[in-house]
């Protein structure tokens, strides 16, 4: 079902100045009654400039019994003043300004919009409003409002002209439906669209496992000249990896024999061959993605 409108006009006459607060009622064919937002109109006295006589003529010993011609230029108001004593006429222009009264402008009705910088937050985010307001009276005072509750969430106290921003925070997670009730100097009151905002629990980060790793070899004896495998194997940290291995024997100390990496794999091989007869210690550092770095064990191999 379509809904008309229709637009009806009126004219009201002001007999004494002030300032008048108008607003309608309208009445539907079931009787029912709305009444539209409050205007204001300013009404003032016209203002008078006294007027002026000044003397365009002097008739001397004009009489009731004969008469002279007098000219009248401009077109205008004149006044005739007899002095009998001198027995002359005066000829007085009159010159008098009016100032039309000006017909006062309607105040433009009070309207108002909300907006918001984001949506959806977390607990413990702020949302800013920005309110803008105009017509009725300025300046503004406004206050945000739970749709759903009536109950005000944040009461701006310092009066605007024209826009004003703040920002609320939510310490509980929900959906909260916003509007701002803005208020004029003249008590004209209006509501703003209402805002939808969605508050989330922050997620909650999984924690990541002590950086560990393990060093094995395949074989604890061999020939000179025979191969081995050495195998590192990583948990827990944060990828990726770097990985060092390390030889000790009779001779040297700590010799880096292997780097491999970064890698996102947790099992790392490697294949050596003792051309000497001695003990061989190994062992093998692992730095992760944050540079937390871990030594393994040591595997002691035997070169025949």
């Amino acid at each position: 079902m379509s809904t008309q409108q229709k637009t009806v006009q009126g004219t009201i006459t002001f007999s004494k100045a002030g300032t008048y607060t108008i607003y309608a009622e309208v009445e539907d064919s079931l009787r029912n009654v709305t009444q539209t937002q409050p205007g204001s109109v300013s009404v003032t006295q016209p203002t008078t400039t006294p007027g002026s006589l000044t003397r365009v003529a002097r008739v001397v010993g004009a009489d009731w019994n004969g008469a002279r011609d007098v000219a009248f230029s401009p077109d205008g108001k004149y006044l005739a003043v007899a002095s009998y004593g001198a027995n002359a006429v005066e000829i007085m222009r009159v010159t008098t300004t009016v100032t039309q009264p000006t017909t006062p402008t309607p105040t433009t009705p009070l309207s108002a919009t909300l907006s918001v910088d984001r949506t959806s937050i977390t607990v413990g985010q702020s949302v800013t409003f920005t309110i803008i307001a105009s017509g009725g009276v300025p300046n503004y005072l406004a206050s945000l409002i739970n749709a759903d509750t009536g109950a005000p969430l944040k009461v701006i106290t310092q009066s605007f002209s024209y826009s004003t921003s703040v920002s609320l925070s939510f310490s509980t997670a929900g959906t909260y439906r916003i509007y701002a009730v803005v208020k004029d100097t003249k008590d004209g009151r209006v509501n703003t669209n209402t805002v939808t905002i969605t508050v989330t629990q922050p997620t909650t980060p999984t924690p990541t496992a002590p950086l560990s790793a393990t060093l094995s070899a395949s074989k604890t004896s061999v020939r000179a000249g025979e191969s081995f495998n050495l195998s590192i194997r990583i948990s827990g940290g944060t990828a990726p990896y770097t990985v060092k291995i390390f030889r000790s024997d009779s001779k040297i100390s700590n010799a880096n024999i292997f780097t491999y990496g970064p890698t996102s794999s947790t099992s790392i091989g490697y294949t050596y061959i003792l051309v000497l007869k001695d003990t061989y210690r190994f062992y093998a550092t692992v730095t992760d993605g944050k540079g937390t770095t871990v030594t393994t064990n040591t595997v002691t191999v035997y070169a025949e």
